[in-house]
């Protein structure tokens, strides 16, 4: 029986709807940048409780974060998580 689950993470820019591109996302110890719909895929992850970070990369919106926790409790793929970006000086 697999023991490794899949998450795809969708990160949104502050108004909860547009794709955030050019975001870097970390999920435990590994990370990589978001693509042109604002999602990364990870893929091999033990099952258990994770934080998932992302960040802008946009020069003007270096400070924009989202945060959330999720947890993989059955292997294969999951569902999507989605991380909204708080905005800068927010």
């Amino acid at each position: 029986m697999p023991t490794c689950a899949g998450m795809t993470v969708v990160v949104l820019r502050p108004d909860g709807v547009t794709p955030a591109t050019n975001t870097a996302v970390v999920l435990g110890e590994i990370g990589a940048d978001t693509d042109n719909a604002g999602r990364v895929t990870f893929s091999d992850l033990r099952l258990g409780a994770y934080t998932v970070t992302a960040t802008s990369r946009t020069l003007s919106e270096s400070r924009s974060v989202g945060r959330t926790n999720t947890t993989l409790l059955v292997p294969g793929p999951a569902s999507n998580v989605v991380v909204r970006l708080a905005g800068v000086g927010r």
